[in-house]
């Protein structure tokens, strides 16, 4: 049976394998077992890990933030036995010695007991894990970011795996993910001695090759149904090799970089190619409108002309009307403002003309 667990301020979708269906952003951060990618040298670990891990007092994953090290104890607990009993802890500064036992008490205890006494509730658990495993039910223990827990939970683990009176096997077999400086002078701290020296064995996670690099790549873009269309050429991949230090964390961080200005780059493309649509079939348009108008006046223009009515310019002062119906002529109307004419006041009411007819006649 296969258990896992986090702790309260942890990523759900980093306690266990994901189920993920369907497209979606190929360098997510989260664990997608379609999309995992390991050269040779994981592989190896991983195989070693899985045989060790029932059978030893400490195994240690260490590696620099981004190294992989989530990713590859995610494969590992996707590779357990079915009949192993694991759980999985994300570490945490707040998972002190009562919070670690709480959890440690409810996946591997038949009956637990959060109120009693720390002392007669370790007793128990190291009873059951022994019942656990003498009936071919392995309990193992998987600890990720283990550099970010509290004294007093190392205290507990030194307690929990030290060993039987009677020399049988080990109570549970234990693996601590984290950053390896950080992770062993926590070991190294007073107090761990003991479990400082149960560490069997070491698994560190080595940077990708440029060639693994590219593999990586384009397996995440297989597995989230990503045509990147040319995105990722040699150089580019080349570049992101150089900078990530083939860190598979900082590779998605740049792989998603390129994708974002791919994208940026096509938007800003396909906008370009819909304004010169636009002036071109905006020109077309304006041209089919002007048709439009002079078939709806043509029989006011044709009725001006077969008139033979000339249209002649009025002089200054003067204001011209011409009505739109057939036989229509043209009226000028001539404000009194020749040579000695009689002056006249522009207000309303002392004009040569009515403003109002004025306005109605144009």
């Amino acid at each position: 049976m296969k258990s896992t667990s986090a702790s309260a301020d942890a990523d759900p979708a980093t306690a266990g394998p994901s189920r993920m269906v369907g497209r979606r952003e190929p360098f997510q951060a989260h664990w997608d077992e379609r999309a995992y990618y390991a050269d040779a040298a994981r592989e190896k670990r991983l195989k070693l890990l899985l045989h060790l891990a029932p059978y030893s007092d400490l195994l240690l994953v260490t590696g620099p933030q981004g190294s992989g090290k989530t990713t590859f104890l995610q494969r590992f607990l996707a590779g357990t036995d079915d009949a192993w009993q694991v759980l999985y802890v994300q570490g945490d500064p707040a998972l002190d010695a009562a919070a670690l036992l709480d959890a440690l008490d409810g996946e591997f205890s038949v009956r637990p007991d959060e109120g009693g006494d720390p002392d007669e509730r370790l007793r128990h658990l190291r009873r059951n894990l022994h019942i656990l495993r003498r009936g071919a039910v392995p309990p193992v223990l998987i600890v990720d970011d283990a550099h970010l827990l509290p004294e007093s939970a190392f205290s507990l683990l030194a307690a929990l795996t030290a060993p039987r009176e009677d020399g049988e096997e080990k109570p549970i077999g234990v693996v601590l993910s984290g950053e390896q400086e950080a992770l062993l002078a926590r070991l190294a701290a007073p107090g761990c001695e003991a479990l400082q020296g149960r560490v069997a064995h070491t698994f560190d996670m080595t940077p990708f090759s440029e060639a693994d690099t590219a593999a990586y790549i384009e397996g995440h873009l297989a597995a989230a149904g990503q045509d990147p269309d040319g995105a990722f050429t040699p150089a580019v991949v080349r570049a992101i090799h150089a900078d990530s230090g083939g860190l598979p964390g900082r590779i998605n961080e740049l792989a998603r970089v390129v994708l974002h200005r791919q994208r940026r780059e096509k938007a800003a493309s396909s906008g370009a190619a819909a304004g010169g649509a636009l002036l071109r079939y905006g020109g077309a348009a304006l041209i089919l409108s002007m048709a439009a108008v002079a078939l709806v006046y043509r029989e006011e223009l044709g009725a001006l002309l077969e008139g033979g009515q000339e249209i002649v310019e009025a002089p200054p002062g003067t204001v011209t009307s011409v009505p739109m119906s057939p036989g229509a002529t043209l009226q000028t109307l001539q404000a009194n403002s020749g040579p000695g004419s009689e002056s006249h006041d522009s207000s309303p009411g002392r004009s040569g003309i009515d403003p109002e007819l004025e306005t109605d006649q144009l």
